[in-house]
């Protein structure tokens, strides 16, 4: 059975983070103009995109605004297919923050299980290429 991220104590972490945002950046920043990357999550059908939901569309940002990056071909598809409005992108982060030259104003790399040394470069191409915009939030 694949595991629901549509639970209580996910939903309360997508909540803080929605908080978080709101006072650090929507505070004076324009929602409309901001810039997100996400896992956006597709493990079962009817659970599309719960970080979008819950988080920036409360916050008024634009699903255009919006890339989700999926790895796994079948759930990019699920993402694709649900008709979010948001640029659904199937490749891991490394390799999309190897070939980026965008700017966001939030990367939220929520993975899953344990990270390892790709994770860890990620993080450094992020840095390196100042992937996230001033005062961006990660």
């Amino acid at each position: 059975m694949v595991k629901s991220y549509d639970d209580p104590v996910k939903e309360k972490a997508r909540e803080k983070l929605r908080h978080f945002i709101a006072e650090h950046l929507v505070s004076f920043r324009k929602p409309e103009n901001l810039k997100v990357l996400c896992f956006p999550g597709a493990e079962q059908e009817g659970e599309e995109a719960l970080e979008v939901k819950q988080i920036y569309d409360k916050l008024g940002i634009p699903r255009g605004n919006i890339v989700g990056l999926e790895i796994d071909p079948a759930r990019a598809s699920r993402l694709h297919d649900a008709g979010l409005g948001i640029e659904v992108v199937c490749q891991d982060a490394y390799d999309f923050f190897k070939e980026t030259e965008r700017k966001f104003d939030v990367i939220s790399l929520d993975y899953t299980g344990l990270q390892g040394l790709r994770e860890v470069r990620t993080l450094d191409l992020i840095a390196g290429k100042h992937t996230l915009d001033c005062r961006g939030i990660f």
